[in-house]
């Protein structure tokens, strides 16, 4: 694992290295499969149901619940009410129409049958425990102390549970689509929000750019993380509390479905197939 940038580090993202100054990715690169039918099997097999939540299988030392077979932990000393908005953020993901079902059952049981968890953690050493203990590689974590729970400002807590669902689900189940690689659908567009194609991040992005991260500790793959991210959650609306846009426009510039469509229409229909589930 490379050295942390600044601030703390986010596990995730399926292999060493960071995504941005604050995340780091842990584990391997997994050839990318098709998961739907084998996931559902497995579903059915096990009993699990997708609608109820199951008890998590958490390591020693951490507790936990699951929203929709997906384990949600927290380490020691985590509040309930941390672990409690940890499972509320991912429930809200999973489940955007708010109908008690997954939006998009392929990726709940992509994400159950490789063990996928999101964790909340209170430092680096805890989320090492989580690691060592568990003998995952698949997740994601959030620092308790980041966790906006109340009022307006924008809560970190979405991006990493996110960061879990696109990468160990949606990446998944469709990699031609969502694959973190160059010629995926997904990285064919970030290469035209970024104005071309860079395997590292550029001294300059060109001025017809709309997507410019600059972490250059932040490789291909997550640079096609970090656009996954700014799309779906541009798309539902969820970058437009008031001052976000000038907030995160060094980075990002369509932080509403209305600006992707007028700007990116492209993005706007690959977001909004149905097939994906991901916006109503």
């Amino acid at each position: 694992m490379g050295m942390m940038q600044s601030g703390k580090a986010h596990i995730g993202c399926k292999r060493y290295g960071c995504c941005e100054g604050r995340a780091r990715r842990t584990g391997l690169r997994m050839p990318h499969r098709r998961t739907s039918l084998l996931a559902l099997m497995v579903l059915m097999l096990s009993g699990l149901s997708l609608s109820v939540p199951a008890h998590a299988a958490c390591p020693s030392g951490f507790t936990g619940t699951a929203v929709f077979g997906i384990d949600i932990c927290a380490g020691k000393g985590i509040a309930a009410g941390d672990l409690a908005h940890a499972a509320a953020v991912m429930t809200d993901i999973l489940d955007f129409d708010v109908d008690g079902a997954p939006d998009n059952a392929a990726v709940v049981g992509g994400l159950a049958v490789q063990q996928a968890a999101f964790v909340v953690v209170s430092s680096e050493r805890q989320a090492r425990r989580f690691a060592r203990l568990s003998g995952r590689e698949n997740f994601t974590i959030v620092f308790d102390d980041e966790m906006v729970r109340r009022g307006t400002d924008f809560d970190p807590t979405l991006e990493e549970a996110l960061h879990l669902v696109t990468q160990f689900g949606y990446a998944e189940t469709y990699p031609d689509d969502f694959g973190e690689y160059a010629g995926s659908r997904i990285a064919d567009l970030m290469d035209i929000a970024r104005g071309g194609r860079f395997a590292r991040v550029p001294h300059r992005y060109p001025a017809n750019a709309v997507y410019h991260y600059d972490d250059r500790s932040c490789d291909y793959a997550c640079q096609v993380t970090e656009f996954t991210y700014w799309a779906i959650t541009s798309m539902r609306g969820q970058q437009q509390m008031p001052g976000r846009a000038a907030e995160i426009d060094d980075e990002w510039q369509l932080n509403s479905r209305a600006a992707i469509t007028a700007g990116f229409p492209e993005l706007a229909a690959f977001m909004a197939r149905p097939a994906f589930a991901l916006v109503p």
